[in-house]
């Protein structure tokens, strides 16, 4: 029924994927577990949010996978329409979210380095760093949920 090809494209990215969610776990614990001031830093938190978004979005994507997707159409597919629309939707949060955590991460490097900010500068705005880029995202995505027409 499944050819060997069929069956490698959803099994190896779920291989690859295990060995992401591994490494962000990692990458995690070690920011956690380091020094107290270590953690209070702003690119701490960065990376923090960061490996949050990627670990979600491998789950989502590579792990999960094709289980999401409407039962029959691929190898391993054991969901329905609705099912598939929400790993969609997570998928685009997450993984736009990780893209703006990175782009953030970029600003903050250039603020410390060629602005010569402080933590105590970045303590000002570090809600507004640290929520922008899910909520962005979201208000980006809001107006496609009135022309979403797919499988409806």
């Amino acid at each position: 029924m499944y050819t060997l090809y069929d069956k490698a494209i959803v099994i190896f990215p779920k291989i690859t994927g295990l060995i992401s969610v591994i490494s962000s776990i990692e990458i995690i614990r070690d920011l956690l577990k380091g020094p107290r001031a270590e953690l209070e830093k702003m690119k701490s938190k960065l990376l923090i949010a960061m490996n949050i978004s990627d670990l979600i979005t491998t789950l989502i994507v590579h792990i999960i996978g094709t289980w999401f997707v409407p039962k029959g159409t691929l190898f391993w597919s054991a969901g329905n329409d609705n099912t598939c629309d929400i790993q969609g939707w997570l998928f685009t949060l997450f993984y736009q979210s990780g893209l703006a955590y990175n782009a953030e991460l970029s600003i903050v490097f250039l603020l410390y380095i060629h602005h010569s900010w402080t933590e105590e500068d970045f303590s000002k705005w570090s809600s507004f760093i640290l929520c922008s880029p899910p909520l962005l995202v979201t208000l980006l995505f809001i107006p496609s949920f009135r022309y979403y027409t797919y499988m409806n």
